[in-house]
Formats: C-alpha cells, sequence, structure tokens
C-alpha cells in the first residue's frame, strides 16, 4: 500500500498501533513527514510519543538552517528520552531509539544505547503483541 494511502486509512478509519508502525517506516518526503506528524498529534495510542520523537528528529533532514535542525533533533531526543524513561518496557521507545542513534551523524554524539536496545528488542520482540509483519521489519532493521 503507498506511504499517502496508508496514512489516509490512518485518518479515516481509526488508528491501530500497527497502523502507526508501518506508515512510520514509509515517510520518504517533508510532506509526508508533516502529514505523520498531524496524525501523531491527534492521536492517543500510548506509543505515539516514541514515533513523535523520531518524527521531530527526521524534520531536521528537510531544514536548511544548522541551527533550526539541531533545534528539531534536540526536541525529538527529549520527548524520547523521557518517554523511555516512562515506559522503560516498551519496544517502540528502544526501536525508535536504536534507528535514530544508528543513523544519527557521529558528530551529534546520540549513539550510546545502540547495544542496549537492540539486546532488549531481540529479547522482547517475539513475545510482543506486535503484528507478525512489523515484527519481521523490525527485526530485519536491527540486524542490518
Amino acid at each position: 500500500m503507498p506511504a499517502l494511502a496508508l496514512i489516509s486509512v490512518l485518518l479515516f478509519s481509526g488508528i491501530e498501533t500497527d497502523s502507526i508502525r508501518l506508515a512510520y517506516h514509509n515517510i520518504d518526503s517533508d510532506d509526508k513527514l508533516n502529514k505523520f506528524i498531524s496524525i501523531l498529534n491527534e492521536c492517543e495510542l500510548d506509543i505515539r510519543d516514541a514515533y513523535l520523537a523520531s518524527a521531530y528528529m527526521q524534520k531536521a533532514q528537510y531544514i536548511v538552517s544548522p541551527y533550526r535542525k539541531l533545534q528539531f533533533f534536540n526536541k525529538g531526543k527529549k520527548l524520547l528520552e523521557n518517554y523511555i524513561e516512562k515506559y522503560p518496557n516498551c519496544i517502540d521507545g528502544r526501536y525508535v531509539r536504536f534507528l535514530v542513534q544508528t543513523n544519527a551523524p557521529f558528530f551529534l554524539g546520540y549513539s550510546s544505547n545502540k547495544v542496549e536496545d537492540k539486546e532488549f528488542i531481540t529479547n522482547k520482540l517475539d513475545k510482543s503483541l506486535i503484528g507478525d509483519e512489523v515484527k519481521d521489519l523490525m527485526n530485519k532493521n536491527i540486524n542490518q
């Protein structure tokens, strides 16, 4: 399903957690990212802030000003770290942090939890209530 169609489904048909998880992986433009942020701002799912945090950090790649890039990145980083502190056993927070830390530029100094997050996800994912399609995607991403 194309990303925009998936986002439309999210908007008009009750947002489900696996739909959020899948839509997150289909963001490839500023427009899609803005729509994803809008959807997240309207939903009340427990996993919302993990993905919203990452969306703020992703926003940096579409901004020209280095200062504004850093502002968005730090806003997302703070939200994500607060989320993980509040929900330390939630796979989504750890997964999003793993992806961000794996892909963040080295100079940002945000990479210290990759090993622990990968181990946490590996140990918890099979027993989680996450759908099989998303589990496969998460496994693929943490093992690249």
